[in-house]
């Protein structure tokens, strides 16, 4: 690793102030290409970093951390692992061994979210499909219908409250 103008640049571990470990590639002293984020929580992300962020494809897990001898070293092997996983019967095995609080999302990531096609997989199901600002899309699409429903419902009790008061 070097430092260029004072941030890192290449192959390097660093660890912030509140105790996150990134093992991976710098560039401008921010995270890039392929690496692994340990948060101090418990939580880990491996995957693509563009300007630091999660960007691209991705692995992120809630509740446990991914150790650095079981990080893929590289994009092209991350993707075989990706789908060998989703094609198998070893989500099972992973459920059966995951705590309730437990989460596993395998997918794209834009801006630190996940967005696009991903997998998410918890201890008693399993959710596959588009992703959009941290979302399932249908799940989003879901919570602004109740919101507009719930906007008509008030509105419709406020005009109903108006006439009466008349």
């Amino acid at each position: 690793m070097s430092f260029f103008s004072g941030e890192l640049n290449g192959q390097g571990i660093s660890i912030d102030e509140k105790g996150n470990v990134y093992e991976g590639e710098f560039l401008n002293g921010k995270y890039t290409n392929f690496g692994l984020l340990n948060f101090f929580n418990e939580d880990s992300y491996l995957g693509q970093f563009l300007d630091g962020e999660f960007f691209g494809k991705g692995l992120l897990t809630k509740g446990f951390k991914i150790k650095s001898e079981e990080k893929i070293q590289n994009i092209t092997h991350f993707n075989s692992f990706y789908e060998e996983l989703i094609n198998s019967s070893r989500i099972s095995l992973i459920q059966e061994q995951m705590k309730d609080t437990h989460e596993i999302y395998f997918g794209d990531f834009i801006s630190n979210k996940r967005c696009g096609e991903g997998i998410l997989i918890k201890k008693t199901s399993i959710i596959e499909g588009k992703f959009m600002d941290d979302e399932l899309k249908e799940e989003l699409n879901k919570k602004r219908e109740e919101a507009e429903e719930i906007k008509e419902n008030e509105l419709e009790i406020k005009n109903n409250n108006e006439e009466n008061s008349n």
